[in-house]
C-alpha cells in the first residue's frame, strides 16, 4: 500500500535533491540478517542514511503527507 506513495515522493524529490537521493526496497524474509540488523519489527520500515549513517527511522503505514513532512524534517535537519 506504501509502494504508489514512495513512487510519487521518490519522484519529487529527484528532482528538488538532483539525484542525491535514493530511495531502495529490500524484502525482510530474503534479507533476514539486514532486518535483524536494523530490528524491523513493524512493517513497512523505512531507514535514513546520510553519509552510510542511520539518521530517522520511519516505521508503519503513514499517510503521503505525514511521510513527505517527515521527510522534509529529516533533509532539514540532516
Amino acid at each position: 500500500m506504501m509502494r504508489p506513495i514512495i513512487e510519487d515522493l521518490e519522484k519529487k524529490y529527484q528532482k528538488k535533491y538532483s539525484g542525491s537521493i535514493r530511495f531502495f526496497e529490500v524484502e525482510t524474509t530474503e534479507s533476514e540478517l539486514l532486518a535483524a540488523e536494523y530490528q524491523t519489527d513493524l512493517l513497512p520500515t523505512f531507514l535514513f542514511f546520510k553519509d552510510q549513517e542511520l539518521i530517522a527511522v520511519m516505521q508503519g503505514m503513514i499517510s503521503q503527507n505525514d511521510f513527505d513532512a517527515r521527510l522534509q524534517k529529516i533533509f532539514r535537519n540532516s
